[in-house]
């Protein structure tokens, strides 16, 4: 058996496949799975497993399009694959599973819940249960395929260091990932600042920002001129999500929103606290072995208002986030 693996994004929900993927490619040596994602994320499946390989696809290029999921079906053929484990469900993984089909695959898709994400929407967490883990739901698509798939993924483990800096004795070193998707999932930048200052103020802190956007640079650069040398972004060491990975390998510790930094975290065992707005742990997108008990989150039972923090009910500035304090970011982060 040779499975294709569908998912084209996002970054997060790309990471949360992982750790069902190891638990797939240990528990079941006899088939390859080969997996189907955009080329930048190729490089989180490096060390799953011997019988794990990637095929990166182009999108925006010769995979665009109808004619580009056909392409790409035709391609995957000539691979050898006859079977096909969709974890997106899009357009265009139905698109190519239908082509997948003709060439006589086996299928199995993702069932996402869509139902029962509604009514955690309408009724409120107060008033509703925990949704099944996104990675359970990816588990079950192998599942239905008939291989064994229960978790045993612990970690990954670290990619080479090079250039990476030398940690000193007794130093705590503090990742910090601010931004998110969308505005429901960010913790405002001046509590934020005020949070980050108050951890500072302890001995042997060092902060590593993480994210690309200009915001996050900008908040890594002001904080590096009052705390020269302690405060850095992740892009003066690591360049790329391999070395990134191993960068999070070394810290005690991972400040998050509900973003792709906190499943990326997950990957390297790191402890991590995460701050939820409108969204909440319950729709079942928790980093894979953290904790609810270090999501930061305010109680009002009108959460969550959106699944993934799109069109949210309230507007900025949004009640949800407001609630949280920075002493209790300080505290969580500290615990």
């Amino acid at each position: 058996m040779k499975v294709a693996v569908l998912r084209f994004s996002a970054l997060g929900d790309v990471a949360m496949t992982v750790p069902v993927l190891w638990s797939a490619a240990q528990q079941n040596a006899g088939a390859e799975f080969v997996v189907v994602t955009r080329r930048p994320f190729c490089a989180l499946y490096e060390d799953v497993a011997a019988n794990v390989s990637t095929y990166g696809c182009d999108l925006h290029g010769s995979h665009r399009g109808i004619f580009g999921m056909w392409r790409l079906a035709r391609e995957l053929g000539e691979l050898g694959v006859d079977t096909v484990a969709d974890l997106h469900d899009v357009l265009r993984t139905k698109m190519l599973r239908f082509f997948m089909r003709l060439h006589g695959c086996k299928v199995s898709r993702i069932n996402k819940g869509r139902g029962e994400k509604r009514l955690l929407v309408k009724n409120g967490w107060k008033r509703s249960e925990p949704l099944r883990p996104q990675t359970e739901r990816y588990a079950d698509v192998f599942r239905h395929l008939g291989l064994r798939c229960e978790p045993v993924f612990d970690k990954l483990p670290l990619p080479r260091a090079d250039g990476l800096p030398q940690k000193p004795e007794g130093a705590r070193w503090i990742g910090v990932a601010p931004a998110a998707a969308h505005t429901a999932k960010a913790y405002p930048a001046e509590r934020l600042h005020t949070a980050l200052v108050s951890l500072l103020e302890e001995p042997g802190v060092s902060l590593f920002f993480f994210g690309v956007e200009q915001s996050v640079k900008a908040e890594a650069e002001s904080l590096a001129k009052q705390y020269s040398g302690r405060v850095f972004h992740a892009s003066q060491f690591a360049h790329g999500l391999r070395a990134e990975l191993a960068l999070m390998g070394r810290l005690d510790v991972m400040l998050t929103m509900d973003s792709a930094n906190m499943h990326l975290a997950a990957l390297v065992g790191l402890k991590t606290v995460s701050i939820w707005g409108a969204t909440h742990p319950w729709a079942g997108f928790l980093g894979y072995g953290q904790s609810e008990t270090d999501c930061i989150q305010s109680p009002r039972d009108c959460r969550p208002c959106t699944i993934y923090g799109a069109h949210p009910r309230c507007k900025a500035p949004y009640p949800c986030l407001q609630d949280v304090t920075p002493e209790a970011v300080k505290r969580s982060v500290e615990h």
